[in-house]
């Protein structure tokens, strides 16, 4: 929650964040995962072992109706991608860290991209100006078309001023010199990047690196296998001068404010209620009798559970989020290591021969491997799913474990911001709205019931109402959820009966319920444009209990006079 303080308040200057600077290290993953229909299950094993920020990976061959099922791969999700316009296989994707994405944003290359010559994904890290730039670039396709446009792409770049990160699948032989690996190398060196690997990556030969401007003494390459495709991995770990996260001007023009509720301490403050004698705040006026009820309550529950000042500080490093891999059996370990081993073998064979064998070898197993890890995660969900209380919740479970985490706004826009935008764009809707020709009261029917007076309800009917909501931790803007209000219910149910009866009795709708909290539902789009977030009110949960009682009687009314119009919605 946030209110915006006095300019005397001593909370003004809590959330004014000093800049400064911090080593921060950055992994970056890339793989050649030729064809991830079949390697999700291998991608996911790779990042749990690996723990990358940022995922790069090539030759994906999806299409791009195909993309929206494949969003997430472990805690990662899908921020950029290129897919094949006309020609099948290749491709190219960018995957980040859920808790990243705000502070990562597409740069779009699509431009550039020509399929089969060079095929781009890239992402821009906004905290450091680092751009992950992933590429593609087929053996089929043409070398000089591919130089030309590589050219282009680096001059504007170069022109962005960004620090780049450039890694993918050249297919130009990089472990030794050669025309081709000469031209490669200068190109880059021209505009600043340097190859940051030429270990093999496939077979004997080095077809995936690395090239970057950062300072060789801030990067780490390593080549690693992933058990994915034919080809190894590379593991880049960045060292950054990262900007400490300092928070907007708008910041300390507000308090935020956060309350701690333990449900075990709610038996305790019901006890204390329940010692009250209410009747002292009850008199003739029931406007007056609500708010005296309402403000000895609030002063209880503050004393009980007190507001806290929240306190921005800056970003920790998270520790990686783990995946559940109890699917994943000792005889799979095995077979995994036995990969390592064939492809180890194949690397240091001497003949041709041992060469072949090794590689076939290595292939055989590896095929085994990739099948057993789908059928024995399969075969782990079934049993999951068939052994589980509720099934099909617990196949929902499965289901959205793989969907992609919220994008939570990046912070660029103040309450006051979302507030005005909204009213401006209400207002904007009304006076688009034309009149009608029809008077909608001539279709109501004439022979009807007078609405003569509120029906009074009993502490009955109102601990009714209450067991209908679902549990809820979501506070409104006093910090009272639907988890107390079922705490504190049946204590309260007298009084607060006594409240509504007089105040429907006297057309009163008390003025402390007519504040809400409005929460922000990002929908989709860039989250910094503010017609991406739809607003959803939490209403005070007393005026949540006022306004059920007079739902079901206005219901009851117009249901029993046939007010409702058969195509009314």
């Amino acid at each position: 929650m946030c209110s915006r303080p006095s300019p005397s308040n001593q909370f003004n200057d809590l959330n004014n964040v000093t800049s400064a600077t911090k080593k921060k290290d950055l992994r970056i993953c890339f793989v050649n995962v030729q064809c991830l229909h079949t390697k999700l299950e291998s991608l996911e094993l790779l990042c749990e072992e690996v723990s990358p920020v940022f995922l790069c990976i090539c030759e994906h061959w999806l299409k791009h109706q195909e993309t929206e099922f494949y969003h997430s791969i472990s805690s990662l999700g899908l921020s950029s991608i290129h897919c094949r316009d006309t020609m099948s296989c290749g491709g190219t994707a960018v995957y980040v860290e859920e808790k990243l994405k705000p502070e990562v944003r597409i740069v779009d290359l699509k431009r550039f991209s020509v399929d089969s010559v060079i095929e781009l994904s890239a992402v821009l890290y906004l905290s450091c100006s680092l751009l992950i730039l992933t590429v593609y670039r087929s053996p089929n396709g043409d070398i000089n078309s591919f130089f030309d446009v590589l050219e282009d792409i680096l001059g504007h770049l170069n022109a962005l001023q960004y620090q780049i990160v450039m890694c993918g699948d050249f297919n130009i032989h990089l472990e030794e010199s050669s025309v081709l690996e000469n031209r490669f190398t200068v190109l880059l060196r021209s505009y600043g990047l340097i190859i940051g690997n030429r270990a093999p990556t496939r077979g004997t030969a080095c077809l995936d690196t690395v090239a970057t401007m950062l300072d060789s003494w801030d990067y780490v390459v390593e080549v690693i296998e992933p058990v994915v495709a034919d080809h190894q991995a590379l593991l880049i770990d960045v060292g950054l001068f990262k900007a400490e996260r300092v928070n907007p001007e708008w910041f300390c023009k507000y308090r935020f404010t956060h309350r701690r509720i333990d449900e075990n301490n709610l038996p305790v403050f019901v006890g204390i209620l329940g010692r009250v004698n209410w009747s002292l705040c009850i008199n003739c006026n029931p406007r007056i009798s609500f708010s005296n009820f309402f403000q000895r309550f609030m002063n209880m529950f503050d004393n009980f559970f007190p507001k806290r000042v929240r306190r921005f500080t800056r970003r920790r490093n998270e520790p990686f989020t783990h995946v559940d891999k109890s699917w994943y059996t000792a005889d799979l370990a095995s077979i995994r290591t036995l990969v390592i081993i064939a492809n180890n073998m194949y690397k240091n064979a001497v003949t041709a021969e041992d060469r072949n064998k090794f590689y076939s070898a290595y292939l055989r197993l590896k095929k085994i491997y990739q099948q057993d890890i789908v059928n024995s995660k399969s075969i782990w969900n079934e049993d999951l799913i068939r052994n589980a209380p509720n099934p099909c919740k617990a196949a929902w479970n499965v289901i959205n474990s793989s969907k992609s985490k919220k994008v939570v706004l990046s912070g660029g826009s103040s309450p006051d911001d979302f507030n005005n935008f909204f009213i401006h764009s209400v207002a904007g809707i009304v006076e688009a709205i034309t009149g009608s020709p029809d008077d909608a009261v001539n279709h109501v029917p004439v022979s009807i019931c007078s609405f003569v007076k509120w029906e009074r309800i009993s502490s009955v009917d109102l601990i009714k109402v209450d067991k209908g909501y679902k549990r809820s931790t979501s506070p409104d803007i006093y910090g009272i959820s639907t988890v107390v209000l079922k705490s504190i219910v049946d204590v309260l149910a007298v009084p607060l009966c006594n409240l509504i009866n007089d105040c429907m009795d006297s057309g009163v709708f008390p003025k402390e319920l007519k504040t809400s909290r409005t929460i922000l539902i990002f929908k989709k789009g860039e989250p910094d444009e503010l017609s991406n977030f739809m607003p959803v009110s939490i209403i005070p949960v007393f005026g949540k209990l006022m306004e059920s009682v007079m739902y079901v009687q206005l219901s009851q009314y117009f249901e029993s006079n046939s007010i409702f119009q058969p195509h009314q919605y």
